[in-house]
């Protein structure tokens, strides 16, 4: 096994990310108010992530993933106000989503049927 890889299907270390932002916000821990806003330089680079590539091979995993990210997301938002949920957590879940290598449309479809779960 000396030339065998490590697993590149890490699908669950994105998702623990995003779990980990999620409960810092309902915690109350991370606010707008917390980031440091400085001069833009440079737009950021684009970055291809594992996750990204994986569900353009395989739609069916896409599908997976979509269900998983929207069954953790409404887990763990729940329990925070609606208005804050709409306001600061919701807009922050879609760019982690797209982050992750969800494309918008994809984010839209898993953070609407968390709003209609809620």
């Amino acid at each position: 096994m000396a030339g065998r890889s490590i697993n590149k299907n890490r699908p669950g270390f994105a998702a623990a990310a995003v779990i980990a932002l999620m409960s810092a916000c309902s915690a109350g821990q991370v606010q707008r108010s917390d980031l440091v806003a400085g001069p833009v330089l440079a737009p950021a680079p684009q970055l291809q992530s594992p996750l990204a590539e994986q569900m353009r091979q395989d739609p069916g995993q896409r599908l997976v993933m979509m269900e998983r990210m929207r069954r953790q997301i409404l887990h763990r938002t729940r329990d925070i106000p609606a208005d804050r949920y709409l306001a600061q957590v919701r807009p922050d879940l879609k760019r982690q989503l797209t982050m992750m290598g969800f494309d918008a449309h994809d984010a839209d479809v898993i953070l609407t049927d968390v709003d209609r779960a809620r």
